[in-house]
Order: structure tokens, then C-alpha cells, then sequence
């Protein structure tokens, strides 16, 4: 919204001050948090050296196709965890329109 008015100076004339108010709130961008593997100090070779050295045998001892699915999830993602850790990041929920790749 803008207010454009005219004032008229009592002691002179010839000239009036001219003003305007621009009354216009930027639009707040809400922010959310999303979560990602980090690979920046990946090592391929030792992540497959320590695939190689889990004690994936262990698993074979339950008898429920289910415990050993559970089994195997929990070392793999103790693994991945280990090499890859998870991180948070705050980014805007929507980008603004006057912000383009061009």
C-alpha cells in the first residue's frame, strides 16, 4: 500500500513538500528441515573392507525370516551410519520467485 500526500508549508508559497509512505511487509519464508547422508569423507575402499569383515554369519542363528531381516538392517545401517553420517540442514520451504537459475 502506498500514501502519496501533499503538505503545504505556511510559510512559503511557492513550495509544498510532497511525500509518500510506503506501508508494503515482505512476505516471510518459512524454513524446514531436511536430513541427508554427508559423503564428504567417504572412502569407497574402506567402506567395502569393513562390508567385507561384518559379521553377517551372525544372522543365520534366527530361525524367523523376520529377526534376520531385522538383523541384517540393523549391521547395514550401523555400517552406512558409520562411513556416511546423517546430517540436518535448514532450507527455505519455497524458493522466491524473483531468485531464478537465469
Amino acid at each position: 500500500m502506498l500514501l502519496v500526500a501533499k503538505y503545504n508549508i505556511i510559510y512559503c508559497k511557492y513550495h509544498a513538500l510532497i511525500y509518500g509512505i510506503l506501508r508494503n511487509k515482505a512476505k516471510i519464508h518459512r524454513s524446514k528441515t531436511i536430513s541427508f547422508r554427508s559423503y564428504k569423507s567417504f572412502d569407497a575402499e574402506v567402506f567395502k573392507e569393513h562390508l567385507s569383515v561384518a559379521p553377517w554369519h551372525v544372522g543365520e542363528i534366527f530361525s524367523e525370516v523376520d529377526d534376520k531381516a531385522y538383523y541384517w538392517q540393523l549391521l547395514m545401517k550401523g555400517i552406512v551410519d558409520e562411513h556416511t553420517p546423517m546430517k540436518r540442514m535448514r532450507v527455505r520451504e519455497r524458493d522466491v520467485p524473483y531468485m531464478t537459475t537465469e
